[in-house]
């Protein structure tokens, strides 16, 4: 993932609907969605 790609991630995960019907909380910060999307090794 690209650094300037963090910010537009982070928005689509936020929207109403992306994670309707899921046990997940409704909103995540920044912070969280970027340790998300971040790889953790050299293969991802």
């Amino acid at each position: 993932m690209r650094e300037a790609d963090a910010s537009d991630i982070y928005e689509m995960y936020n929207q109403p609907a992306f994670r309707s019907g899921t046990l997940a909380l409704p909103y995540e910060s920044f912070e969280a969605v970027k340790a998300w999307a971040t790889p953790r090794s050299p293969r991802d």
